[in-house]
């Protein structure tokens, strides 16, 4: 079968690879390795953007402030206990309970020792720095009730963070404990849902500087393979594979799905197949924290389920994708001909048809926006107002301070 290849490497470059560095804002970004590649026809390389002088777009303002907004929303905050499980290498940590005051703001957990606190209860400022944790791209389970050597824990999170860290929150009351898992899921929905607005919007402002956009967004027929940089959930390593994608299929049934491959090289034998997405829920770019380096990132996350084995079951996981960048085309290119066969293939956000804007949608990459409640501790005080067009909206960061 016919197949379209994206800038593909050649053979004898595929040991040049340096893995990613980890960044402050996301899981890393390998350097560019297809220098000897030749560029994209349909690469707008004269074009200038505002992000790439340094200024914002009016096109991206609105959600970027969105982003700014909820990275500084406090969701929660109050007293518990806290031990640390496991370290970055899985090795066993300290294991040791300690009280801590915690303030969850945007999609990181702040916390300090009770010894630091002041017998009237504020926290010392000044010498006495928070610790942090980063939850952004980590997972946590809630349990009532939770098994250990020394018998159960309750109202217990388990917060699984970036690398192996692994952490325990126990609360002293059921009360508190339903607060803060309610507190994690909700953080952890705005920042997805707004990031999935921010890559409507990206398709939106950097789609229309490619000559050939009318053909990325028709309906696929053949398979899109490009060099890839991997993370097969949190804790894992970053890999350089070969990936396949496998267009979705019309038939009298219905719709049916493709598939993502992941292979060692070029070659694309069964016996290099590192693992397949057989499932994917939601696809996105990550916003990369700064605005002028929008035109470089190409960093996707994608929640799905995935299969090693043939001969195991799939299982479900987050996992993060970077196609690699090539000469003289930017980091948008690369990005927007990555993601939309990704949409394609498993028929997500209205696609491969057409992608759906409707915010009242949940099929649509801008559901809930921007109808996002304004909390504190909790308690939904007020409703944004509903706007037609995302681009027209002014927001009022303040409004988004508990």
């Amino acid at each position: 079968m016919q197949k379209l290849r994206a800038f593909s490497k050649s053979k004898d470059s595929e040991s040049d690879y340096e893995k990613p560095k980890r960044s402050f804002t996301a899981p890393g970004s390998p350097k560019s390795l297809n220098k000897d590649v030749p560029t994209s026809p349909s690469s707008s390389l004269n074009v200038v953007t505002a992000e790439s002088s340094g200024k914002l777009s009016p096109e991206l303002a609105p959600i970027v402030s969105l982003l700014s907004a909820q990275s500084h929303r406090k969701y929660q905050e109050g007293v518990f206990m806290l031990l640390k499980d496991l370290d970055s290498d899985g090795s066993p940590s300290d294991r040791k309970w300690m009280e801590v005051y915690g303030i969850m703001i945007g999609n990181e957990l702040a916390y300090w020792d009770s010894d630091q606190l002041e017998s009237s209860g504020s926290i010392v400022l000044g010498d006495n720095k928070p610790s942090y944790i980063n939850f952004s791209d980590g997972t946590f389970k809630p349990c009532l009730k939770l098994p250990s050597a020394n018998g159960s824990i309750e109202n217990v999170i388990v917060l699984s963070t970036t690398l192996k860290n692994r952490f325990l929150l126990q609360f002293p009351t059921k009360e508190e404990f339903h607060g803060w898992s309610c507190a994690f899921r909700l953080a952890s929905f705005e920042f997805k849902s707004l990031q999935e607005a921010y890559t409507a919007s990206l398709l939106s402002s950097r789609g229309a500087l490619l000559s050939d956009i009318r053909v990325i967004l028709s309906e696929k027929k053949f398979n899109y393979e490009d060099w890839v940089s991997v993370r097969f959930g949190a804790g894992m390593p970053w890999k350089r594979c070969f990936a396949v994608i496998e267009p979705s299929k019309k038939s009298r049934k219905g719709f049916k799905h493709g598939f993502i491959y992941f292979y060692e090289n070029e070659k694309m034998s069964k016996k290099l197949l590192m693992a397949k997405i057989t499932s994917i829920s939601s696809v996105y770019a990550l916003y990369p924290r700064n605005y002028t380096i929008i035109d470089k990132s190409t960093l996707i996350k994608l929640d799905g389920a995935i299969q090693f084995d043939q001969k195991e079951s799939s299982k479900s996981c987050s996992i993060f994708l970077m196609p690699e960048q090539h000469t003289s085309v930017p980091g948008y290119d690369t990005l927007i001909r990555f993601l939309i066969p990704l949409m394609d293939s498993f028929n997500l956000y209205g696609r491969p048809t057409r992608l759906n804007a409707d915010k009242t949608d949940i099929d649509s990459l801008l559901f809930g926006l921007p109808v996002l409640p304004k909390v504190h501790y909790l308690e939904v005080d007020d409703l944004l107002p509903m706007a037609d067009n995302l681009g027209s909206i002014d927001w009022d960061q303040n409004e988004w301070n508990a």
